[in-house]
């Protein structure tokens, strides 16, 4: 299902409105979401693991399912599949002080080369990053990425998933941008600019920020960033890594490592 303008009247905050028998208004909110807008949900653990057995593939416009959830696993986060399950693309940006991480600042970046980004969906992270929403494209690829165009900059589309607000993790929440939530501002197709950059970045097979110098490496990105420079270098090594890495992955469980939005 393609997700058609997410602007909707009678779309309102869940503050004010009967709460669910746990005095929890998040559920409220969630199946309002869910009714009005379409999207299919899911629940997730505290650490954004999904909580049901076959993942975000669980995911539902059953109202009654997504109540019965509730009770099963009370206080949990919710998630939303991006890509083609709900026509929606994330543009997530990771602010992580104690890593070095700074995506608000990759962005800036990919701001200057590309300019604005247009006025859309937007939700602030407990952690005080930042999920850019945009409708997702007919035409181009929206799969998921991660540190593609930048260090803290990933990208959720077809295959991964995103938290969604009012969830509550350790106490705080994911809050819907004042001024951007559903209902007040239109979700905005992905700016062209920002879809050939993905598509370039893919098709190069490294990193928009591979070459940087090894001093100049973020904190917590020293392999992501050392992989790049070498895949970059040595198409053969990387095909030997990336053959190691896909054999060593088949041992995990496939929902464990499935990607969503911090």
């Amino acid at each position: 299902m393609s997700a058609e303008v997410p602007r909707h009247p009678a779309y309102r905050r869940a503050a004010g409105r009967a709460a669910d028998p746990d005095g929890d208004s998040v559920i409220t909110e969630i199946l309002l979401l869910t009714e009005q807008f379409g999207w299919p949900v899911f629940p997730c653990g505290a650490h954004k693991r999904p909580l049901t057995e076959n993942g975000f593939k669980d995911a539902t416009r059953d109202l009654e399912q997504i109540k019965a959830w509730s009770v099963e696993h009370p206080g949990c986060l919710w998630g939303v599949p991006t890509g083609a399950a709900s026509g929606l693309f994330v543009l997530d940006i990771d602010v992580d002080p104690a890593k070095g991480i700074d995506g608000a600042e990759a962005l800036d970046t990919i701001v200057a080369q590309i300019g604005p980004l247009p006025a859309t969906g937007e939700a602030i992270t407990p952690r005080g990053g930042r999920h850019i929403y945009f409708l997702q494209s007919r035409e181009g690829v929206t799969s998921c990425s991660a540190g593609k165009l930048g260090p803290g900059l990933d990208t959720r589309g077809d295959g991964g998933y995103v938290i969604v607000p009012p969830s509550r993790a350790n106490g705080r929440a994911y809050e819907w941008e004042a001024s951007s939530e559903p209902g007040e501002v239109p979700f905005a197709p992905i700016p062209a600019a920002l879809l050939a950059l993905l598509t370039e970045t893919r098709s190069n097979g490294h990193n928009a920020h591979a070459g940087i110098p090894p001093d100049r490496i973020p904190h917590g990105r020293r392999n992501a960033t050392l992989t790049g420079l070498a895949r970059k270098a040595s198409p053969r090594w990387t095909r030997r890594r990336c053959h190691r890495s896909r054999a060593a992955s088949r041992k995990r469980e496939p929902l464990q490592s499935a990607l969503t939005c911090r």
